[in-house]
């Protein structure tokens, strides 16, 4: 998502980061909550600027009905899943 506050627009991974300090990825798909519940095929974005971390989370998530794909340019991600 994208923030609105004194210093214009921020995307929501860059307000959480600098709350936290703690390293961002970003998800976003052609996926709905329940059909993923259902085990029905369905596709999703990772958007992560550390290499291992992006590896890391589509090793956990992917499934043979959940097809995870990661890439480096998180901003992207993110601004297509506010979009969206």
């Amino acid at each position: 998502g994208v923030d609105e506050g004194p210093d214009g627009l921020k995307l929501i991974s860059e307000v959480i980061h600098e709350k936290l300090g703690i390293k961002m990825s970003v998800l976003m798909g052609a996926n709905i909550a329940n059909e993923v519940a259902d085990e029905k095929f369905c596709e999703t974005t990772i958007g992560s600027r550390d290499q291992a971390q992006g590896a890391l989370l589509k090793e956990l998530m992917q499934t043979h009905h959940f097809r995870v794909t990661v890439v480096q340019e998180a901003d992207v991600v993110e601004i297509c899943g506010a979009l969206k």
